[in-house]
C-alpha cells in the first residue's frame, strides 16, 4: 500500500515538471501580446494627436520661424508627444529611433502617417538577435481647409470655392458645390441632358473606360466610368470676398444677385 501511495507522488511529481513550464510559457506570451497591443495603442494615439494638431495648424512653429509640414516633422512631434505621454518603449532596439516613419506622406490635403517598428521577440535581441515581428500603424488626416461649420453661412464676407473650379459661391447649399450624382445606360448618353440644357460628353479622366453605365451630375456637362473620378469629389475652401473677387467669377446660381457670370461646369472641359 505504501509503494501505490509514492507511485501516486512521483507521478503528480512529474505532471507538475511537465506543465509548470509549459504554464510559464504561455503566461510569458500573454505579457508579450500584452506589452505589444499596449505600446500599439499608446503609438496610434499619440501619432493621432500629433498629427491632427499639426493637420490644424498647417505649419510648424521653430522659435519664430513657421515652415512647411514634412513627414520629418510629424516624426518629431510624435517623437516628443510619445515621451510626454509616457508610452513606454525601452524594449524597443534604438528606443524611439526605431520606429520607422519613412513611409510617411504629407501633401495639400492629407497627412499620411505610417509608422512601423519591430516588436523583439520575447526576451529581446540579446537572445534572438534582430528577430521579432513587424507591426504598425497608418494614420491619415485631412488637414485644415480654412471652413468651420460652427460658422455658418451668414457671414457675407465669406465665401467659398472648389479647388479646380473658376467661380466662387455665396452658399454651401449650391447644387454646384453639392452634387446630385445619378446613373443611367450608356444608350442613353447621346440623347441625355443637363438642367442646363447641356449635352453629356465623356469624362476627359474617365471617359475611355465607360461601359454598360455611366454617372452624371444634374448641372454638369460629362460622364463619368467610376463613382472615384476626382472631378466628382468637391474640395472646399473659404475666402473672403475681397481675395475671391481677384481670381474668381461669381457662382451664376448662388451669386447671380451680385453680377453675371457662369458656374463651375460652365467650360465642357472642366465641368462635372
Amino acid at each position: 500500500m505504501k509503494k501505490r501511495k509514492n507511485r501516486k507522488e512521483g507521478f503528480y511529481t512529474y505532471e507538475a515538471a511537465a506543465l509548470l513550464p509549459l504554464f510559464a510559457f504561455f503566461v510569458l506570451v500573454f505579457l508579450l501580446i500584452f506589452r505589444a497591443l499596449s505600446f500599439q495603442w499608446g503609438l496610434f494615439a499619440t501619432v493621432y494627436q500629433s498629427s491632427a494638431h499639426l493637420a490644424l495648424a498647417g505649419v510648424v512653429t521653430i522659435g519664430e520661424k513657421k515652415e512647411a509640414i514634412t513627414p520629418i516633422s510629424v516624426y518629431a512631434a510624435s517623437k516628443a508627444l510619445l515621451k510626454k505621454n509616457g508610452v513606454s518603449t525601452g524594449f524597443l532596439s534604438h528606443d524611439l529611433l526605431f520606429i520607422d516613419f519613412a513611409q510617411t506622406e504629407v501633401n495639400e490635403k492629407d497627412i499620411d502617417v505610417r509608422a512601423g517598428y519591430l516588436m523583439p521577440l520575447l526576451a529581446g535581441q540579446r537572445l534572438f538577435g534582430k528577430k521579432g515581428y513587424e507591426l504598425g500603424n497608418r494614420i491619415c488626416i485631412r488637414r485644415w481647409n480654412g471652413f468651420d461649420p460652427a460658422e455658418g453661412e451668414g457671414d457675407g464676407g465669406i465665401v467659398y470655392v472648389t479647388e479646380n473650379g473658376s467661380v466662387y459661391h455665396t452658399s454651401l447649399s449650391c447644387t454646384y458645390i453639392r452634387l446630385s450624382i445619378h446613373t443611367a445606360q450608356v444608350s442613353a448618353l447621346g440623347g441625355l441632358r443637363s438642367e442646363s440644357g447641356h449635352k453629356y460628353y465623356p469624362c476627359e479622366s474617365c471617359g475611355d473606360a465607360i461601359s454598360g453605365v455611366f454617372y452624371y451630375t444634374d448641372y454638369g456637362t460629362r460622364a463619368h466610368s467610376s463613382l472615384s473620378c476626382s472631378r466628382l469629389k468637391r474640395t472646399v475652401k473659404t475666402l473672403t470676398r475681397e481675395e475671391a473677387v481677384k481670381k474668381y467669377r461669381p457662382c451664376s446660381k448662388c451669386g447671380s444677385g451680385e453680377r453675371h457670370g457662369t458656374h463651375d461646369n460652365a467650360k465642357p472641359s472642366s465641368g462635372p
